[in-house]
Protein backbone atom coordinates (compact mmCIF):
# COMPACT_ATOMS: atom_id res chain seq x y z
CA UNK A 1 0.00 0.00 0.00
CA UNK A 2 2.75 2.61 0.81
CA UNK A 3 4.51 1.65 -2.78
CA UNK A 4 1.08 1.75 -4.85
CA UNK A 5 0.48 5.26 -3.33
CA UNK A 6 3.82 6.62 -3.78
CA UNK A 7 4.66 7.15 -0.07
CA UNK A 8 7.69 5.69 -0.01
CA UNK A 9 10.09 4.45 -3.45
CA UNK A 10 8.96 1.78 -5.22
CA UNK A 11 12.14 0.07 -5.34
CA UNK A 12 12.60 -0.02 -1.92
CA UNK A 13 12.35 -3.68 -0.51
CA UNK A 14 10.24 -3.94 2.47
CA UNK A 15 9.87 -7.39 4.57
CA UNK A 16 8.09 -8.09 7.21
CA UNK A 17 9.34 -11.02 9.81
CA UNK A 18 7.08 -12.93 12.16
CA UNK A 19 6.07 -10.75 15.30
CA UNK A 20 8.51 -11.46 18.47
CA UNK A 21 8.57 -10.86 22.10
CA UNK A 22 10.78 -8.00 22.96
CA UNK A 23 12.85 -9.91 24.71
CA UNK A 24 13.82 -12.69 21.79
CA UNK A 25 17.07 -13.60 21.26
CA UNK A 26 16.11 -13.98 17.33
CA UNK A 27 15.63 -9.80 17.35
CA UNK A 28 19.70 -9.77 17.55
CA UNK A 29 20.00 -12.05 14.35
CA UNK A 30 17.12 -10.52 12.50
CA UNK A 31 18.36 -7.35 12.68
CA UNK A 32 22.37 -8.54 12.19
CA UNK A 33 20.83 -10.52 8.97
CA UNK A 34 19.01 -7.82 7.52
CA UNK A 35 22.05 -5.36 7.86
CA UNK A 36 24.98 -7.69 7.11
CA UNK A 37 23.65 -10.23 4.59
CA UNK A 38 20.95 -8.83 2.82
CA UNK A 39 22.26 -4.84 2.71
CA UNK A 40 19.36 -3.79 3.80
CA UNK A 41 19.43 0.09 4.28
CA UNK A 42 17.42 0.40 7.39
CA UNK A 43 15.49 -1.97 9.50
CA UNK A 44 12.81 -1.22 11.96
CA UNK A 45 11.40 -2.27 15.00
CA UNK A 46 7.89 -1.70 15.87
CA UNK A 47 7.37 -2.84 19.70
CA UNK A 48 4.29 -3.03 21.89
CA UNK A 49 5.21 -1.03 25.61
CA UNK A 50 2.67 -3.36 26.96
CA UNK A 51 2.56 -0.27 29.28
CA UNK A 52 5.75 0.37 30.35
CA UNK A 53 8.11 3.30 29.87
CA UNK A 54 8.72 3.89 26.09
CA UNK A 55 12.16 5.10 26.40
CA UNK A 56 13.16 2.34 29.09
CA UNK A 57 12.10 -0.42 26.03
CA UNK A 58 13.75 1.18 23.58
CA UNK A 59 17.16 1.49 25.74
CA UNK A 60 16.89 -2.35 26.84
CA UNK A 61 15.93 -2.94 23.12
CA UNK A 62 19.68 -0.98 22.37
CA UNK A 63 21.35 -2.81 25.26
CA UNK A 64 19.83 -6.14 24.44
CA UNK A 65 19.44 -6.78 21.38
CA UNK A 66 21.76 -4.22 19.20
CA UNK A 67 24.56 -3.76 21.08
CA UNK A 68 26.76 -5.91 18.15
CA UNK A 69 25.70 -3.66 15.74
CA UNK A 70 27.22 -0.25 17.36
CA UNK A 71 28.51 0.95 13.92
CA UNK A 72 25.29 0.22 12.41
CA UNK A 73 22.69 1.96 14.75
CA UNK A 74 21.58 4.64 12.72
CA UNK A 75 20.79 1.78 10.34
CA UNK A 76 17.83 0.70 12.72
CA UNK A 77 14.62 2.69 14.23
CA UNK A 78 12.76 1.40 16.69
CA UNK A 79 9.11 2.76 17.30
CA UNK A 80 7.92 2.66 20.25
CA UNK A 81 3.56 1.61 20.40
CA UNK A 82 2.53 2.75 23.44
CA UNK A 83 0.11 1.02 25.15
CA UNK A 84 0.25 -1.71 22.45
CA UNK A 85 -0.15 -2.02 18.33
CA UNK A 86 -3.82 -1.84 19.05
CA UNK A 87 -3.75 2.02 19.96
CA UNK A 88 -2.08 2.73 16.33
CA UNK A 89 -5.21 0.92 15.14
CA UNK A 90 -7.36 2.32 16.89
CA UNK A 91 -6.26 5.99 16.09
CA UNK A 92 -6.05 5.27 11.81
CA UNK A 93 -10.36 4.21 12.90
CA UNK A 94 -10.60 7.55 14.58
CA UNK A 95 -12.16 5.68 17.28
CA UNK A 96 -11.75 8.19 20.46
CA UNK A 97 -10.26 6.92 23.60
CA UNK A 98 -7.04 5.95 21.72
CA UNK A 99 -4.76 7.75 23.74
CA UNK A 100 -5.77 6.95 27.36
CA UNK A 101 -6.19 3.27 29.30
CA UNK A 102 -4.68 -0.27 28.27
CA UNK A 103 -4.51 -2.40 26.01
CA UNK A 104 -7.39 -4.28 27.24
CA UNK A 105 -9.23 -0.74 26.86
CA UNK A 106 -8.09 0.13 23.54
CA UNK A 107 -9.35 -3.52 22.49
CA UNK A 108 -12.86 -3.12 24.11
CA UNK A 109 -13.17 0.18 21.95
CA UNK A 110 -12.10 -1.65 18.49
CA UNK A 111 -14.50 -4.44 19.22
CA UNK A 112 -17.07 -2.24 19.70
CA UNK A 113 -16.27 -0.36 16.24
CA UNK A 114 -15.71 -3.61 14.64
CA UNK A 115 -19.41 -5.52 16.59
CA UNK A 116 -16.91 -8.51 17.36
CA UNK A 117 -13.83 -10.11 19.44
CA UNK A 118 -10.75 -9.08 18.06
CA UNK A 119 -7.73 -11.28 17.29
CA UNK A 120 -4.26 -10.16 17.01
CA UNK A 121 -4.62 -11.84 13.13
CA UNK A 122 -7.17 -9.01 12.29
CA UNK A 123 -4.91 -6.48 13.21
CA UNK A 124 -3.05 -6.32 9.86
CA UNK A 125 -6.31 -6.40 7.81
CA UNK A 126 -8.01 -4.05 9.64
CA UNK A 127 -5.14 -1.60 9.46
CA UNK A 128 -5.20 -2.18 6.06
CA UNK A 129 -9.03 -1.66 5.40
CA UNK A 130 -9.19 1.46 7.24
CA UNK A 131 -5.80 3.32 5.71
CA UNK A 132 -7.21 2.06 2.09
CA UNK A 133 -10.62 3.95 3.34
CA UNK A 134 -8.85 7.33 4.34
CA UNK A 135 -6.97 6.94 1.32
CA UNK A 136 -9.65 7.19 -0.87
CA UNK A 137 -10.95 10.26 1.12
CA UNK A 138 -8.50 12.86 1.09
CA UNK A 139 -8.05 15.10 -1.33
CA UNK A 140 -3.58 14.78 -1.60
CA UNK A 141 -1.17 11.77 -0.20
CA UNK A 142 -0.12 15.27 2.19
CA UNK A 143 -3.40 15.12 3.86
CA UNK A 144 -3.15 11.84 4.33
CA UNK A 145 -0.55 12.00 6.35
CA UNK A 146 -0.88 14.66 8.58
CA UNK A 147 -3.59 12.46 10.28
CA UNK A 148 -1.68 9.58 10.58
CA UNK A 149 -0.92 8.35 14.14
CA UNK A 150 2.60 9.19 14.99
CA UNK A 151 3.89 5.65 14.95
CA UNK A 152 2.63 5.50 11.12
CA UNK A 153 4.28 8.55 9.85
CA UNK A 154 7.84 7.58 11.64
CA UNK A 155 7.97 4.36 9.71
CA UNK A 156 7.60 6.33 6.58
CA UNK A 157 10.08 8.75 7.18
CA UNK A 158 12.31 6.43 8.46
CA UNK A 159 11.62 4.13 4.51
CA UNK A 160 12.14 7.94 3.25
CA UNK A 161 15.05 9.05 5.01
CA UNK A 162 17.13 5.36 4.03
CA UNK A 163 16.40 6.14 0.40
CA UNK A 164 17.05 9.68 0.08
Amino acid sequence: MLKRHDLVDKNIHMSVSSPLNRCDNRIDRYVRTALDEYNYDHVIILVDSEGEDPETIRRNIVEEHLRDIDNKLNKVSIIIAHPCLESILCKVMNLSGCETGTCHDIIRIIEQKIQRKYEKKMFQTLMIKELSRRLENVSNIDHFINYLPEELKKIIECFQRSHD
